[in-house]
């Protein structure tokens, strides 16, 4: 059975550039999207929430890693209003890059993660955290929705 332990979100994200740049080099698609500057705000609030959800957990002691169990539920600041802010900063960016790039194998990159996300590494996330975190986690959850 797969273990997302063994593959991270970053692996992916990391490995669907890599694979949209390939395929970029070989077809040389044109571009089908306006001007590049548009994907610079994505780029940049997508980071910046990267970072914040990244602050928060370091805040509480709380490790980010698949690898280690979170000894923390953290619900405060962007986890106000999102139970996976990282993951919607990563969408931001990488929709970002896609609009800066405008081709459609890039157009492609932040439909495919959202993929990986939703159907891989969120519903094992959150058994994970309703075990460990039992109702208090449940009443979270109905609180706060899982993207936005």
């Amino acid at each position: 059975m797969f273990n997302p332990q063994h593959i991270r979100p970053p692996h992916y994200f990391q490995a669907l550039l890599v694979l949209a740049t390939v395929i970029e080099l070989i077809l040389r698609p044109e571009r089908v999207v306006g001007p590049a500057w548009l994907g610079l705000l994505p780029v940049v609030a997508g980071f910046v929430i990267v970072l914040q959800g990244k602050k928060l957990f370091d805040t509480k002691r709380t490790p980010v890693r698949h690898s280690e169990a979170p000894s923390a539920l953290v619900t405060g600041g962007l986890f106000k209003y999102t139970r996976n802010p990282m993951y919607v900063g990563i969408e931001l960016f990488l929709c970002g890059i896609a609009l800066m790039i405008g081709t459609w194998p890039f157009l492609c990159v932040p439909a495919a993660m959202f993929l990986i996300l939703q159907l891989i590494f969120i519903p094992w996330e959150e058994k994970i955290m309703e075990r460990l975190f039992g109702q208090e986690y449940n009443e979270y959850r109905k609180r706060v929705r899982r993207w936005l």
